[in-house]
């Protein structure tokens, strides 16, 4: 199932010099959408992420600015041998904000707008208010007051 629609792709490229077909299958999604996938699941989940409707805003964008540049570049494929000079724009573009989630410098949204954190944020992981609210010594005997000598993670700090 496409991960874009026709209007996603069709917004990348010129209307007068590449109109796409309201019903054009887009095949080539199935192969841009594993690429992006495959970087991207370095630090989210992408399981999810199937249909229009289940992949977010920001990676369908992606994958649809990919596809543009491939349609770009195979139409001036045998006038221009580099390729296309705004389909390689729109190629390393679309790869640099691949870059940009991987190193968490760019926020991923889901469809309802809830930011999806990145395994290297340091808010994935525990941190000061992580821990457990009673304490128990080795003998199983509850010390102290609630959380008062809980051992915390604090990789959460920003240096």
């Amino acid at each position: 199932m496409a991960h874009v629609t026709v209007a996603e792709v069709q917004g990348w490229l010129d209307k007068d010099r590449e109109p796409i077909d309201l019903n054009d299958p887009l095949d080539d999604d199935v192969q841009f959408s594993t690429l992006v996938f495959a970087k991207i699941q370095q630090v989210m989940d992408t399981v999810g992420w199937t249909s229009v409707s289940t992949t977010t805003p920001i990676i369908r964008k992606i994958i649809a600015c990919l596809m543009a540049a491939n349609r770009y570049n195979r139409i001036y494929a045998e006038e221009e041998d580099a390729g296309n000079l705004y389909a390689n724009k729109l190629e390393r573009r679309a790869w640099d904000w691949v870059q940009q989630i991987v190193d968490g410098m760019m926020v991923v949204l889901d469809n309802s707008g809830t930011e999806i954190l990145n395994a290297n944020d340091p808010r994935f992981y525990p941190n000061d208010a992580t821990g457990a609210a009673t304490i128990y010594n080795a003998l199983g005997n509850k010390i102290g007051e609630p959380g008062s000598e809980d051992i915390k993670f604090t990789m959460a700090r920003v240096f």
